[in-house]
């Protein structure tokens, strides 16, 4: 028998980001939104593993469902969040290693979150010049 018929199939949505996402700190609204985005582009774009095909994950992330969702995530002002989605595409790329184009579009990715990142520690940062918080005497 093939070694196809053994192969597991790991799910993007299911294996992937649901796992994250379960073992992560950010705030559950947070979360919501961003499962909520991710399952709408999974029914967009057909990237399950159960009957869609795993490539089709690059066309989502260069599409504006994509942009969307970092503009969730950067409207969430939460730092950690950007966190959770660099560990669910380094999982992806585990994932889908043998796959060399997604591979490349997800380390992409990785980078614009980091980016994403760091512009949002720097604008906290300068809220916090402008606003120090109070002491108290």
């Amino acid at each position: 028998m093939s070694s196809l018929m053994y192969e597991k199939k790991v799910d993007f949505l299911r294996h992937i980001v649901n796992r994250e996402l379960a073992s992560s700190n950010i705030p559950p609204q947070v979360i919501e939104d961003i499962k909520r985005v991710l399952g709408r582009a999974e029914d967009k774009y057909r990237f399950d593993a159960y009957g869609g095909d795993i490539r089709n994950l690059s066309k989502f992330l260069e599409s504006r469902d994509f942009n969307d969702l970092l503009a969730v995530i950067k409207s969430s002002q939460t730092p950690a969040a950007v966190d959770v989605m660099i560990k669910i595409l380094e999982g992806a790329i585990q994932a889908y290693r043998d796959y060399e184009d997604l591979v490349a579009i997800l380390s992409k990715k990785i980078n614009e979150l980091r980016e994403l990142k760091h512009k949002m520690l720097e604008e906290f940062s300068k809220e916090e010049q402008k606003n120090p918080p109070l002491t108290s005497t």
